[in-house]
């Protein structure tokens, strides 16, 4: 079996998912092609160096419905015949793009994957209260 290495990162950033939020006007394609180019550049990856793109994505609403790491791929500067695959795991979302990027590797189902987690989001109102339920720790018994 092969290893599984994690060469680079890159955060986003982050603000407020609402109206008068600092990134209200950029949509997620166009934050999460921003992190895909900003790997590209800084790495000097040309062609096909990444095979595909595996996206941590919670809320699969909206803007944000469909495929969005294939979206950003083809919003992006990197050759847009690479595959996107978006995955929904609440909180962990990002952990299992990670997760499942490094079990092809490792399985041999290709060498180069990129994976991210984009955090900013538009949060419709119902999917922010159980997103909040869900990621909450659970409560503490009374003494």
């Amino acid at each position: 079996m092969l290893d599984a290495f994690i060469y680079d990162t890159v955060r986003s950033p982050r603000g407020k998912g609402r109206p008068d939020g600092a990134l209200h006007e950029l949509t997620s394609v166009a934050l999460s092609a921003k992190v895909l180019n900003a790997v590209k550049e800084r790495n000097g990856l040309e062609g096909h160096a990444v095979e595909d793109v595996i996206w941590g994505n919670v809320t699969q609403v909206g803007e944000q419905g469909g495929c969005l790491a294939r979206s950003a791929v083809l919003a992006s500067d990197l050759d847009q015949s690479i595959p996107g695959l978006a995955i929904n795991r609440f909180c962990a979302s990002g952990m299992e793009a990670v997760n499942l990027a490094a079990n092809q590797v490792r399985g041999g189902a290709g060498s180069a994957r990129r994976r991210a987690a984009p955090a900013a989001r538009r949060p419709r109102p119902w999917s922010a209260r159980a997103r909040r339920r869900r990621c909450a720790r659970p409560p503490r018994p009374r003494s």
